[in-house]
């Protein structure tokens, strides 16, 4: 699962970046904060994520 939320202009000619944080897990499932920043740290996407690792450690 992938929600996002724009909050203001991006501009390919400037600066950008996206981070998160983990906000839960339980078992198998980790529940993402993420956003994107422009050059001054403004976040102007917001966005949440669920990520499921299915895959089996040996």
């Amino acid at each position: 699962m992938l929600e996002t939320g724009h909050r203001g202009m991006d501009f390919r000619d400037r600066p950008h970046a996206c981070r998160g944080r983990v906000i839960s897990t339980v078992g198998n499932r980790a529940e993402l904060e993420l956003w994107g920043e422009d050059g001054t740290g403004r976040r102007t996407t917001l966005g949440r994520a669920e990520v499921i690792d299915d895959e089996e450690i040996p």
